[in-house]
């Protein structure tokens, strides 16, 4: 996996990349009901969106700045990603 993600991503960035930093995700959980989701705390966990059809996604990180709710975290990777 390191391998892809050197070869796929960072190779050709290299020259600018100062740091990488990533994680390795355990246990994802997929939840078609959103009134289960909505209690969740964006603090403590990331959200992947994807679009119905699978075409598009984006993705938001546990803890980031401003993001309080997790209708907070939908509507910033809505608008990033133009799902």
């Amino acid at each position: 996996m390191l391998d892809l993600l050197y070869t796929g991503m960072i190779k050709t960035h290299e020259a600018v990349i100062q740091d990488v930093v990533f994680d390795i995700v355990e246990n994802i959980q997929i939840q078609k009901d959103i009134s289960a989701f909505l209690p969740l705390s964006p603090v403590e966990y990331g959200v992947l969106l994807e679009e119905t059809d699978g075409t598009k996604s984006g993705v938001l990180l546990p803890n980031m700045v401003g993001i309080q709710t997790m209708q907070q975290a939908l509507a910033t990777i809505k608008k990033k990603y133009e799902l």
